[in-house]
């Protein structure tokens, strides 16, 4: 009759698996953060979003990241980047049939692929025109009707988008994706202003073959692989300083602080500590 392990042995095995998963881990942080690192921007608040609730217990902040669909209107989840269409989404490895797109969620699984992130760039500029022309558009039609109460309203409204583009929205935005991250880098050659990134997307479909439609197929960001950037106690303290319990405004506030994040070897972030910067128009309230 055979011995079952014995506490003992037991409590070793578990400790060693421990100890095992721990070293891999810290492997793979040191790896990453081995050499220079594949690119350096310095973010601002508006692209680190903090929790609604802070406290002392806080240990993150969120990567907040946007794309422009193909209307022109800033990237919702529901919505596809007007990038990406069919023919991306095969260089990713997806594979279409004349029934994908009957029941293409059970064809189609999330996939990873290496995201670029434009940081102040091109794609930011565009926003902010399409929200500058969406003011003008309104205006020009209250020329003719200018008691229109609908269109008062509508005219405030793109009056605050804009303000929030111009002043506190994120300006990183997704605008390309690949498999081989040293490609996308030739193609994107500042480091400083995009960064590759591991993210999550899927498959998004219009139209059937059992309607007499041909399908259509365009690719859908569903998240960033690593969203959260880990803070340390002098990152920490440096924010609550700023009583962010006000929480950053979507109008009224400009950024009140940067910090530059490191993608490693791995493509995989963290934040320099030592980098936390107040910004100019930064109060205490």
């Amino acid at each position: 009759m055979k011995h079952l392990p014995g506490s003992k042995t037991l409590f070793i095995l578990a400790l060693s698996l421990v100890l095992l998963v721990n070293a891999f881990i810290l492997i793979g942080v040191w790896y990453n953060r081995s050499g220079l690192a594949e690119s350096v921007v310095v973010l601002t608040e508006r692209e680190l979003h903090m929790p609604y609730r802070w406290n002392r217990d806080q240990t993150s902040v969120r990567i907040d990241w946007r794309a422009i669909s193909s209307d022109g209107d800033s990237y919702s989840g529901y919505s596809s980047p007007a990038w990406f269409d069919e023919n991306k989404l095969v260089s990713l490895g997806f594979e279409f049939s004349d029934d994908s797109a009957t029941d293409y969620k059970k064809h189609f699984i999330e996939a990873e692929a290496v995201l670029v992130l434009e940081y102040d760039g091109e794609t930011y500029q565009q926003a902010v025109k399409h929200a500058q022309k969406r003011v003008l558009d309104i205006e020009k039609k209250l020329s003719r009707l200018v008691d229109d109460e609908d269109l008062l309203s509508d005219l405030k409204r793109a009056k605050e988008n804009l303000k929030h583009e111009e002043q506190s929205a994120s300006r990183l935005f997704v605008i390309d994706a690949g498999l081989d991250k040293e490609v996308l880098r030739i193609q994107y050659p500042d480091n400083q202003r995009y960064i590759l990134a591991y993210g999550i997307v899927d498959v998004r479909s219009t139209g059937s073959y059992r309607n007499n439609t041909k399908p259509t197929f365009s690719g859908r960001i569903d998240r960033l692989s690593v969203q959260y950037l880990y803070i340390d106690n002098s990152v920490y303290s440096n924010i609550d300083k700023l009583k962010p319990s006000l929480q950053y405004s979507r109008n009224e506030n400009s950024p009140r602080f940067s910090l530059a994040v490191h993608y490693g070897q791995k493509l995989e972030p963290w934040i320099d500590s030592s980098s936390f910067a107040l910004l100019n128009n930064s109060i205490s309230r």
